[in-house]
């Protein structure tokens, strides 16, 4: 498994995580986006935990966080 940190949309300012099968062959992917004022870990690290176990079955999945909310800026 790897994790990858990711910055995104205009001027970068929408932040997330990356997490791919150690095979790098992952024909499917999840987005997880935070829930409520979480960050990319989720209510009680849960998207983390979901992330690493989807990527041993060969999984991808992209958590983020929306604009304002855990490392994302707001959108003006």
């Amino acid at each position: 498994m790897k994790e990858t940190a990711c910055q995104f949309a205009e001027n970068n300012r929408l932040h997330g995580v990356l997490t791919t099968p150690s095979n790098n062959n992952s024909k499917l992917t999840l987005v997880l986006i935070n829930a409520g004022f979480l960050s990319t870990q989720g209510p009680f690290r849960l998207y983390t935990l979901l992330a690493r176990h989807l990527a041993s079955l060969n999984v991808a999945t992209l958590r983020f966080d929306l604009g304002g909310i855990g490392n994302s800026e707001m959108y003006n």
